[in-house]
């Protein structure tokens, strides 16, 4: 019903605000919308409500919640709605500052805003332009949409703003300010965003110099790239000469002998073992596969190295250069690194000269004839892998020990593989399939980047920390920390020979030393600013395209690491080999966690790469400045001219040009002049092995690598998940993640801190302690973060939950991830300094620690029962909990179409019922396992449509003992956006929280199913009948008897209301039994099984036994539907054993 207000074609903003009805209006809805309980002033009342359509206008969350609420409102609150939505739409407000900031505190709050990143960081920004620009008619300004920025701003902003219409528009017919979907005003959202961004993007890229910073760094870095090729190709052709003339000289039999090792390598089983950069054809040799050039530059470089170190008798390649590392030959061991270099050779080209020997080792102990030569050829192939081991472990070679042994074994094709074989492997692989449909929904990727988020705040903390220490502590720790960055700051100086120079001298001269030790003993890293590469994680997030560049490099470089680093979803990758076609679809349904996974590994190996070369103090050499050099003067000439000028300048000439171009001080190198100067392969390894596994903890996917009790047990269950599939994967889906997420807690959980640092000191391991130390810092940081934050939400949160406004609270477990432990630490100095620790503290936290680690891992919707089942006091049934197991395991293949059932249930308010899966009902089995496991499908409703025989599309509802009516998942869509599910407490569900209440405190799930729903529908049953717990314990709480007692009084009182309010319901819902057993002529009810079968079995024993000795039956069960005569009265057989049954006294 229209007031007088809505009668006006357009509105005045200052009438608007004096309006009373209006000003009602506004009132009762923000009261029943946001919560607001105190007076306001109607300039506050008007302001209120125009901030809060703004936020309409440009957050989706907010629209989302405004859809819900007209859904859910009553006919007074959806006309008052509809009301307020017509005023807003007519009232011509002018711009200020308020506006302005309405929007952008919208927009910065708007999932989407950072979806709209990808359009250039304008887009977002430019839809609320677009959808101004359409309210205020100046849509002539739009019309120049034409760049590729501009249509990329423009789709991305299109799509969201067509989302947000529809939302808006389902709003307004909901609350009958319109009368019926049209999609007008949903296209209208969607084309105004669309162009709004693509012109506001496009004016920006014209007019906005450094505002349009994104298409100014893409350049910047495409210039970098391409200095970057053309060093390579120049050190490419320098390196042909140098392979040439070993070639030259090198005895031809030697030549073909390592050439015809390296083709007889199958490039198929190469492949497996390393990234190779063309596709593979049948027969293609390795030579074909690679190039020529490429051989040839590794065959030199094996004729120089082996020329080089001494090789013992059959000794081999990689046993010489393990042997070199044993024997501590670190000058041998630089001539080898020298020789890659000359011939251009990253250590993971060269691996295939490892492959090539175990190869070679494996086909000698396959032709061996008698068993002596058999165990000799044995042990040395055991050799040469433990070589491959080792050299691996330390860094020398990315080949492990399981990808050379795929060259001592044949390729077994599939026509040969046996049945049993063939059936595991595709077991293996349908495993695989269902743990990554586990993680394919946006709800996973929203998590996934909020953890990522929290992980770059840690790694901004743990950086500060790292560089204080170095700066103030371990660089002047002791002698021979401070000796070792004496040499490597002399070394920067004055290069290799006059560094020794001076270190011999300053062996025998105290005084020297100490100079030497004043001047020079600061580490690279403690000379710089304890700020020093903080902020690196963060640029290479907010500008891609230079971390591109680098992973671009990194692949090329060291396609066997970036083949597993950028991997699609490291805990379904196959242990080594091929893939079949169903653990790639595994992997490829994870497109979106795919692209924020690698996004984060990007920032990571980038911000690394940077940070360790920047602390290793690279010297600049003279061959790396001038090329730098020539880089400078190619920015305003040509690369011919650039040589030209260089290759004819004098000494002299070429310091001025140094100077010139401030080149001449330039000490150390950072990543952009490796990349520049064509030596990004030239990395040190501890540097690129490094950043690797900072990427990989980051993203919690290291492999557990290395010795250690907890790295052992966690590799035991990673190659358990894949050796036996479905066992380990229904229970813990993702081990190698839990084992980091522990990982994680242990290094920087101050609680942790006497066994994280107090064990490796013991031990004498001060490197160990040394990596530690900064993380335990971040972590105290960390852990007064986390209370600060716990404190904010209030005593009537959970550790768990977050306060969203009003009664709404946010699960928050999900996004929390590996921080979650610290939210629980946090709970419990919260309430202790508050006086309010749970009475059973030891089983709140425990069980709260319990699923703040292990917990996660279930995050995605199968979870393990007997733990669900543990955190709700339930009652463990192997029947139902078999069923429901079997339920999830199916249901793990349907998550990925999840986001279509948010998205429905959205506008369906049925369909937002949370389903039972234990209601008692009679089904059989299968029919259970069915329900269960299509849980994540919409429930369409077919029957209505005549597609189906079913009374219902629905499932059961599920009841919950503490709020009245049946449970409704609270937005949805909004799960997907957010990552995290939404549930609105009463006062008894804050007052429980309150006071540490959990589920089972309060209620204690019957045995039998039936019974157990009855009596939760009964405790949760609405009006003023019945035995509605909600309503009754929320009357006892407000009461001056609660109030007045001590919190242990309260906590006792509410347990023992809520039990005889519970005794109570659980009476009406046996009555219901049975009378409905009577209405069906049922000869007994549910009651009498649920009794029977809650006898324990030596009970029902003796009963059977009765049973058989008077009247001649073998059991209870199979003749339950059938009478006795019992002291001259008939009565039904499973009535008279529940009966005896619950008589009878066990036996000692």
């Amino acid at each position: 019903m229209l007031k007088a207000y809505n009668q006006e074609e357009t509105l005045d903003e200052k009438e608007l605000a004096s309006d009373r009805e209006f000003l009602s209006d506004a009132y009762f809805f923000l009261k029943e919308r946001t919560g607001v309980n105190e007076v306001l002033k109607p300039e506050e009342v008007y302001d209120r409500f125009m901030e809060h359509m703004r936020y309409h206008d440009t957050n989706e969350i907010t629209t989302l919640r405004d859809l819900e609420y007209a859904q859910n409102a009553s006919i007074e609150g959806k006309q008052n709605f509809a009301r307020l939505i017509d005023a807003y739409d007519k009232v011509d407000t002018s711009l200020s500052w308020k506006m302005v900031g309405d929007y952008a505190e919208g927009l910065a709050t708007a999932p989407s805003t950072y979806i709209g990143l990808a359009t250039g960081g304008t887009g977002k920004a430019a839809a609320v332009a677009g959808t101004q620009a359409a309210k205020l008619g100046i849509r002539k300004i739009l019309s120049n949409a034409a760049s590729s920025a501009v249509g990329r701003a423009a789709i991305t902003e299109g799509a969201i703003g067509t989302v947000q219409g529809g939302l808006g528009e389902a709003t307004r017919v909901i609350t009958g300010a319109q009368d019926e979907f049209t999609g007008i005003r949903t296209a209208v959202s969607g084309a105004a965003n669309a162009v709004g961004a693509g012109v506001l993007t496009g004016a920006l890229n014209k007019f906005g110099g450094k505002v349009a910073s994104r298409d100014v760094k893409q350049k910047a870095a495409n210039e970098l790239l391409e200095k970057s090729r053309l060093a390579e190709n120049e050190k490419a052709n320098k390196a042909t000469l140098v392979t040439k003339t070993v070639l030259h000289n090198a005895p031809k039999e030697k030549i073909k002998e390592i050439k015809d090792s390296l083709n007889a390598l199958d490039p198929m089983k190469v492949k497996q073992g390393r990234q190779l950069k063309q596709d593979l054809m049948p027969g293609d040799t390795l030579e074909a596969t690679l190039g020529v050039d490429v051989i040839d530059n590794i065959t030199a470089a094996a004729i120089a190295i082996s020329d080089q170190i001494v090789l013992a008798k059959g000794d081999r390649i990689t046993t010489g250069i393990f042997n070199l590392m044993k024997e501590g030959k670190l000058s041998d061991l630089t001539k080898v690194n020298q020789i890659l270099k000359e011939h251009n050779l990253t250590m993971d080209q060269f691996q295939l000269i490892y492959m090539a020997t175990v190869s070679d080792a494996a086909r000698t102990l396959q032709a061996a004839g008698t068993v002596a030569k058999k165990v000799e050829a044995q042990d040395a192939l055991d050799r040469l892998l433990d070589g491959v081991d080792q050299l691996n472990y330390t860094g020398k070679t990315p080949l492990t020990r399981e990808q050379a042994m795929i060259f001592t074994d044949p390729v077994e094709s599939e026509a040969k593989k046996s049945f049993l074989r063939s059936t595991y492997e595709k077991s293996q692989d349908l495993d695989r399939l269902g743990v990554g449909a586990m993680t394919a929904q946006p709800a996973t990727t929203m998590r996934n980047n909020a953890g990522g988020g929290f992980r770059m705040a840690v790694d901004a903390t743990v950086r500060v920390m790292d560089n204080a220490i170095e700066k103030y502590v371990w660089s002047k720790s002791t002698d021979v920390q401070k000796l070792r960055h004496v040499q490597a700051n002399l070394i920067q100086k004055f290069g290799i020979n006059k560094s020794n120079d001076i270190m011999g001298e300053a062996a025998n001269n105290p005084e020297l030393l100490q100079k030497l030790f004043k001047e020079y003993g600061e580490s690279p890293q403690a000379a710089k600013s304890i700020f020093s590469g903080v902020g690196d994680m963060s640029k290479y997030m907010f500008d891609p395209a230079e971390g591109k560049v680098v992973r671009t490099l990194f692949e090329e470089n060291f396609p066997a690491e970036a083949a597993n680093l950028f991997r699609q979803q490291a805990d379904l990758a196959a242990t080594v080999g091929e893939e079949s076609t169903m653990a790639r679809w595994g992997r490829k349904v994870n497109i979106l966690n795919t692209m924020s996974d690698n996004m984060f590994k990007q920032g990571m190996l980038s911000a690394s790469l940077s940070r360790r070369i920047s602390d290793a103090g690279l010297p600049v050499t003279s061959e790396i400045r001038t090329t730098l050099l020539k880089n400078k003067i190619m920015e305003t000439s040509s690369l011919q001219n650039a040589e030209n000028i260089i290759n004819n300048a004098s000494p002299d000439m070429l310091n001025k040009l140094f100077k010139q171009y401030g080149l001449d001080k330039k000490k150390t190198v950072n990543l952009n002049d490796l990349i520049a100067t064509g030596n990004f392969n030239e990395i040190p390894t501890e540097v690129y092995k490094g950043a690797v596994k900072d990427a990989y903890e980051l993203t919690y996917q290291e492999g557990m690598q290395g010795k250690g009790m907890g790295r052992q047990a966690a590799r035991f269950f990673i190659d358990l998940q894949k050796k036996v599939p479905f066992v380990i994967s229904s229970v813990l889906p993702f081990p190698r993640f839990v084992a980091n997420q522990l990982k994680f807690q242990y290094e920087h959980m101050p609680l942790m801190a006497p066994m994280a640092l107090g064990l490796p000191l013991l031990t004498g391991n001060k490197a160990l302690v040394r990596e530690r130390l900064p993380k335990q810092l971040a972590g105290i940081g960390m852990l007064t973060a986390a209370y600060m934050w716990r404190a904010k939400q209030g005593e009537n949160a959970e550790w768990f939950e977050i306060k969203k406004g009003d009664d709404y609270y946010i699960n928050g477990k999900a996004i929390y991830g590996p921080m979650a432990p610290f939210m629980v630490v946090a709970d419990y100095m919260y309430r202790s300094f508050n006086g309010e620790v749970p009475v059973k503290s030891g089983k709140y936290y425990g069980r709260a620690f319990l699923e703040s680690t292990l917990g996660s891992t279930f995050r995605t919707g199968l979870g393990l029962t007997m733990l669900d089942a543990s955190f709700k006091d339930d009652i463990f049934s192997p029947n139902r909990e078999a069923a429901q197991f079997l339920g999830n395991l199916f249901g793990r293949y349907t998550i990925p179409i999840s986001p279509v059932k948010d998205v429905y249930s959205q506008f369906d308010r049925q369909s937002r019922m949370v389903p039972a899966t234990s209601t008692g009902d009679e089904v059989n089995w299968w029919e259970y396992i069915h329900t269960v496991a299509t849980k994540n499908l919409p429930d369409l409703p077919l029957s209505s449509w005549g597609l189906s025989d079913k009374k219902t599309d629905y499932d059961k509802p599920a009841y919950s003992p503490f709020q009245e009516g049946p449970i409704y998942s609270i937005n949805p869509i909004e799960k997907q956006l957010l990552g995290a599910t939404t549930v609105r407490k009463n006062k008894l569900q804050k007052e429980m929280a309150r006071l540490g209440l959990t589920y089972g405190d309060i209620y204690t799930r019957d045995s039998d199913d039936k019974i157990d729903y009855y009596t939760r529908q009964e405790l949760s049953r609405g009006g003023n009948t019945g035995y509605n717990m909600a309503r009754d314990l929320t009357n006892f709480i407000n009461s001056d008897v609660y109030q007045n007692s001590t919190a242990l009084e309260q906590n006792a009182f509410l347990i023992n209301v809520a039990r005889s309010k519970v005794e109570k319901a659980k009476k009406v819902a046996k009555i219901r039994l049975t009378n409905e057993a009577k209405r069906a002529g049922l000869p007994y009810s549910r009651n009498q099984l649920a009794q029977w079968d809650a006898l324990n079995s030596l009970k029902q024993k003796r009963v059977n036994e009765i049973l058989l000795r008077d009247h001649g039956m073998d059991s209870v069960s199979k003749n339950k539907d059938k009478s006795i005569i019992v002291n001259n009265r008939t009565i039904n057989v499973m009535q008279w054993a529940a009966d005896l049954g619950s008589k009878l006294k066990d036996r000692p």
